[in-house]
């Protein structure tokens, strides 16, 4: 018995279809060809944004992955598969981390403890089927945004207190004597080290020096000093005797003194007017802080109305509230970008298929495709003559196949109930509907789809088969036109859809504009 060409090409999509099941069995690890190692369940609190099949770590390196998520009571027991030869204390430190702010969640171990054997009753190594470990829950975004709004609050009461102490007639005082008595003395000193830099540069310079030949000459002439500081203690025993003369030559300095300050009267008299000038100065200058503050007492002005108006600190607090909402909502979409090609059968071309999958949640997705087909939409056209010759009547009918909408668009709205996905909208630039059902833990899809109504005859009716070899590889097969029979045709190829966390992060990015009052 011989087959048709549409049986040999069944039977050969089959074959390939059951290889690459068996490959995938061996490589997806679970079946009768199911992976080794240890398994190790951890108990957390909460796995927020934690999914199945995500890596584990052990001091940074991939180590295993997360193979089972379960609820238990109010608690997420999660289960671990290591790869073998990895070995996890009980004292080792299990937690939820994040490649970046909005990275994929992963399960980091970290190591405590140098020596595990002189660890006494915590480092007892943790192998399949012993009790669970207690693991560390994420940092959310909810508890980081609260805390941004408690900061708000204590930014407000601090700026109340201050105004309250700087509001006082006794602090106003206080403050323009301090600026006036730091004006005064600044400016002295800023004259006198002006008039004096050279003099001040050329002590300076004078001190090194004397310090330098003092150490050296004291090195050399240790007796010598010895017998000068016993010569200064005579000359003050002589001094003591002579007090009476000193004291007149005090006297004569003094007057000295007196007669150079009234030869230099007009250079005294231009300081004391600098003085003057400058304290008028800080005394405007206090006089301006003291309207500034009598602005922000009574709410004038941006400062004034941040201290002082109620309405304005509720605003920003719901404003906070406002934002910690939208990004956690945010936080749940996760995109996917996908990419799969299939070979037809008839007429022995490839089909390819670009996609973008926005998934706001578990049950729920968006599904964007630009489709490159080359069986398109297909038109038959049936065109009749009728000629007459010698009275003699010939009818001829002509059949014509035309093929439009090669390049078609993609635009489903699917919700899941259960293992069932249902779906509508869009499908190659026509209307129609879908569903598909999941088994073995989502790794096998088996869908259908109906669009293009508009045709002659039949729908175009789509059968399908896809099976996740990797988390982010497929294959998939089906047959096309099943109610068509001169245009039926077999498929097969595969492709990958994986999370972008960029695209994600990109749009996160994006600028929000929040309304005033």
């Amino acid at each position: 018995m011989r087959l048709s060409a549409e049986a040999r090409v069944g039977l050969f999509v089959f074959l390939g279809i059951m290889l690459l099941a068996a490959l995938t069995l061996r490589v997806g690890g679970f079946g009768p060809l199911k992976k080794g190692g240890t398994r190790i369940q951890v108990i957390f609190e909460s796995v927020e944004g934690l999914d199945e099949k995500a890596p584990v770590r052990l001091a940074g390196v991939r180590v295993g992955e997360v193979e089972r998520i379960e609820v238990k009571g109010a608690k997420a027991v999660v289960t671990l598969r290591l790869n073998p030869g990895v070995e996890v204390y009980r004292n080792y430190r299990v937690r939820i981390a994040s490649l970046g702010l909005l990275g994929e969640k992963y399960v980091e171990i970290t190591p405590v403890g140098e020596e595990k054997s002189e660890i006494i009753g915590r480092g007892e190594l943790v192998r399949e089927g012993s009790p669970p470990l207690k693991g560390e829950a994420p940092v959310g975004v909810d508890k980081f945004l609260t805390q941004l709004s408690d900061l708000a609050e204590d930014v407000k009461k601090l700026s109340s207190s201050l105004v309250e102490l700087v509001g006082t007639p006794e602090a106003r005082r206080t403050i323009k004597n301090i600026l006036s008595n730091a004006e005064a003395l600044t400016g002295n000193l800023n004259r006198a080290v002006v008039a004096n830099r050279e003099n001040l540069d050329r002590i300076l310079a004078n001190l090194r020096t004397f310090s330098g030949d003092l150490s050296s000459t004291m090195k050399e002439n240790k007796d010598s000093v010895s017998n000068l500081i016993k010569n200064l203690e005579k000359l003050s025993q002589d001094l003591s005797g002579k007090s009476g003369e000193i004291a007149e030559n005090i006297k004569v300095i003094t007057q000295n003194l007196k007669d150079m300050l009234s030869e230099n009267r007009e250079n005294v008299a231009e300081s004391i007017k600098n003085i003057k000038e400058a304290s008028a100065k800080v005394q405007t200058t206090i006089e301006s802080l003291n309207k500034i503050t009598s602005k922000i007492e009574k709410g004038e002005g941006t400062l004034g109305k941040l201290v002082t108006d109620e309405e304005l600190a509720k605003d920003l607090k719901a404003t906070a509230r406002g934002l910690k909402e939208a990004m956690t909502g945010f936080d749940r979409f996760k995109f996917y970008i996908g990419y799969r090609g299939e070979y037809l059968a008839r007429p022995s071309d490839s089909r390819n298929v670009i996609s973008l999958r926005i998934q706001p949640r578990e049950d729920k997705y968006y599904l964007f495709e630009v489709v490159d087909d080359p069986m398109g939409t297909v038109k038959r056209r049936e065109t009749t003559t009728t000629t007459t010759v010698d009275g003699r009547t010939t009818t001829e009918t002509e059949k014509k196949t035309e093929v439009s909408n090669k390049l078609g668009f993609t635009a489903l709205i699917a919700k899941r109930f259960y293992d069932l996905t249902l779906k509508g909208g869009l499908i190659q630039s026509t209307g129609g509907v879908g569903a598909e059902y999941t088994f073995l833990d989502d790794r096998l899809n088996l869908g259908l789809e109906v669009f293009d109504f508009h045709r002659s005859g039949e729908p175009r009716l789509r059968a399908s088969a896809k099976y996740n070899l990797l988390k982010s590889l497929f294959i998939q097969g089906g047959v096309d036109y099943l109610l068509q029979d001169d245009q039926r045709t077999f498929y097969l190829g595969g492709g990958f859809l994986f999370e972008d966390e960029d695209l994600k992060l990109l749009l996160g990015r994006a600028p929000v504009s929040i309304g005033g009052r």
